[in-house]
């Protein structure tokens, strides 16, 4: 669909004099609507920016990964934003001076590229992703200064157009085989704000659209690939460069509507559980660390009210984020400016936490459900770093069991066959969904994510969900080659107790099975947000090559006791 508007967009292409899509620091009407707690975070940032000695970058250093110049390279680019945000904020000139220095000494480095003494592979792309940041910046802060510090502005352009926009317009910068969503905003920001010649604009864009339309085919139709945190950057990424196109065909083209990027961003009302977890297959942690105010600007961009509302309840029930240093990369420019406009209205969103009540993500190989009481989930695998057979659980917001997704074999709740782990990249297979009146099925084979000298035909994995019951049953039935030792995992941050031949997990779940094992029960390295993970592991007694094993998760009631369990 983004290809079709390609044609009508270099069409329509409007003047560089038109060219609006960002107010300038004098549009005092705009940026009189700031939320005020905004508002004075920029002035305090910028007042830090203004009071620091403005940070000494030696060559020597450079080349020789010296971390104090690797550190001031970095510092001059955050305190440069923090100037530009304060002088939206202000309105005034008292910020102007060095702003003009910083143009001035970012202009004059010899080199953009990652300040820690590497050399980006000539054979791919001539600048790295520091580079084309750094473009990005003096373009965005230009266009916001533009009036107020013109000799700084000048020099700045004319170090963007010799280092990136010139050499791209001129076929002589090799662009990235797959350029990231944002390496492609980066070098739009840096094209659209700073080029003036119409000609000139068109021939870069007639480079840079094959590249974003090629990325945009790499987005999987449902579900994120590399983590929720990293999935909602390249959706920012995507929707800022849809403004920014937008912008440059005078309101023509609209692309924030194409199928790809709408299902990118449904994605998280889709995987979200309770207050701040998510199913995050591809990433490290159920609870990423997802920032409202850009998830907000996200489901306006993609029209998408669940998504609005989402963000404000993730505004709500998690703590704003600590004040950043003058050396946190705080996200671009352009986007903070954005941000921080969209905040009154964010604050005035509905808070709602859409849940759904089942989820089934062909191309995560991902089923869900949500109950009264349990959430519940399976991976098939081979989507991220999820293992095929790994589960999540959830009381009542609370989690049980933890998909941990992590690539350390300690974590994982996949069963082991005579010790053998899965293959990395294994899958499951016959992935289904089975509905009846009274309870549900989650069921895969894991049979094809195990290595053949496991010697598995069969392995079916099921979780069948009882709402009524208060119970999640987990079912194994294997046909192995020969008879070998299977081993059970749990992963849990809920402190196991065994008794009686039972586990009790906190008490707030008893966990129950039918078969002789022997149980053991330790601890593992945890991960955020958990203090401490338990993994529980169960081997059979006897080998064996045939043999069906379930585990009952029942909720206990105020009393910490389990209702009596059905024959189900």
């Amino acid at each position: 669909m983004f290809s079709l508007r390609q044609d009508r967009l270099l069409l329509s292409l409007v003047s560089a004099d038109s060219f609006h899509p960002l107010p300038a620091a004098e549009e005092r009407s705009v940026f009189a609507t700031l939320d005020p707690e905004r508002r004075e975070s920029w002035i305090r940032r910028a007042q830090a920016a203004c009071l620091a000695p403005l940070p000494i970058a030696t060559a020597s250093g450079y080349f020789g990964q010296d971390p104090e110049t690797q550190r001031a390279v970095l510092a001059r680019r955050e305190m440069l934003k923090a100037l530009c945000l304060g002088t939206c904020a202000l309105g005034d000139g008292r910020y102007i001076p060095r702003c003009a220095d910083l143009l001035y000494q970012i202009s004059e480095e010899s080199e953009w590229n990652a300040p820690d003494g590497s050399w980006p592979d000539a054979a791919e792309t001539a600048h790295d992703q520091h580079a084309v940041k750094t473009a990005a910046l003096l373009a965005t802060a230009s266009a916001v200064l533009e009036n107020r510090a013109e000799p700084a502005v000048r020099r700045a352009r004319q170090a963007i157009a010799a280092r990136f926009t010139s050499p791209l317009i001129d076929g002589t910068l090799q662009l990235p085989a797959e350029a990231e969503p944002e390496y492609l905003l980066n070098a739009l920001t840096a094209l659209l704000f700073t080029e003036r010649e119409d000609k000139r604009r068109w021939l870069g864009l007639r480079r840079l659209l094959p590249c974003l339309e090629k990325a945009m085919n790499g987005i999987p139709t449902h579900g994120c690939r590399h983590g929720i945190e990293k999935h909602l950057q390249d959706a920012l990424a995507f929707n800022d460069s849809f403004e920014l196109l937008r912008a440059a065909s005078g309101g023509e083209v609209e692309a924030r509507d194409d199928e790809r990027f709408v299902s990118m961003a449904r994605t998280f009302p889709m995987l979200h559980i309770d207050r701040r977890w998510f199913l995050n297959p591809g990433g490290q942690s159920m609870q990423p660390a997802i920032d409202p105010d850009e998830l907000y600007r996200l489901g306006v961009g993609a029209r998408i009210r669940s998504v609005c509302s989402l963000a404000a309840y993730l505004n709500r029930v998690q703590p704003s984020p600590s004040q950043p240093t003058l050396y946190t990369d705080t996200g671009s420019l352009y986007r903070q400016i954005l941000t921080g406009l969209y905040r009154g209205d964010f604050l005035q969103e509905a808070a709602h936490a859409p849940k759904h009540d089942r989820i089934d993500i062909p191309e995560m190989r991902l089923l869900a459900e949500r109950g009264p009481d349990f959430f519940v989930a399976l991976s098939g695998g081979g989507y991220g770093c999820a293992c095929a057979g790994d589960y999540a659980l959830f009381l009542n917001g609370r989690p049980v069991a933890v998909m941990s997704s992590l690539p350390d074999s300690d974590r994982h709740a996949p069963p082991l066959i005579d010790g053998c782990e899965q293959r990395p990249d294994g899958k499951a297979s016959d992935i289904e969904v089975r509905c009846a009146p009274f309870y549900s099925l989650l069921t895969m084979d894991l049979a094809s994510a195990y290595p053949g000298q496991a010697g598995v035909r069969s392995y079916q994995r099921t979780l069948m969900h009882m709402p009524g019951e208060r119970a999640v049953r987990l079912i194994d039935v294997y046909d192995l080659e020969q008879p070998s030792a299977v081993t059970f995992r749990l992963i849990t941050p809920l402190r196991p107790l065994e008794q009686d031949g039972r586990l009790l997990l906190s008490g707030i779940v008893e966990l129950n099975w039918d078969t002789d094992l022997d149980c053991r029960i330790g601890t593992i390295n945890p991960e955020p947000p958990f203090d401490t993970l338990y993994r529980v592991e169960w081997q059979t007694r006897e080998r064996s090559s045939h043999q069906s094993i379930s585990f009952v998760f029942q909720a206990a009631d105020a009393s910490g006791q389990a209702p009596a369990q059905s024959n189900i």
